[in-house]
């Protein structure tokens, strides 16, 4: 059954619908919910849903910082 579109989040940096993410557990250190991610692969932001819900930074290491919209970020 598909998902209602309202659930779908663009991201803010490249104005595309992200995609469902599955992160393996060593991608990603905190559980949530669903996940999602820019489609394109550069891009670190990804979309959490649940408990975290809200944009955030994926790290290297698989830490998420709180995303913040900067007027200075490359597109």
């Amino acid at each position: 059954m598909p998902r209602p579109l309202d659930i779908f989040r663009f991201c803010p940096t490249h104005d595309v619908y992200m995609v469902p993410q599955k992160f393996e557990r060593w991608d990603i250190k905190q559980g949530a919910v669903d996940r999602f991610r820019c489609p394109n692969l550069s891009c670190q932001l990804v979309y959490i849903d649940g408990h975290m819900d809200g944009f955030y930074t994926l790290e290297p290491n698989g830490d998420l910082t709180p995303y913040r919209k900067s007027s200075t970020q490359p597109q």
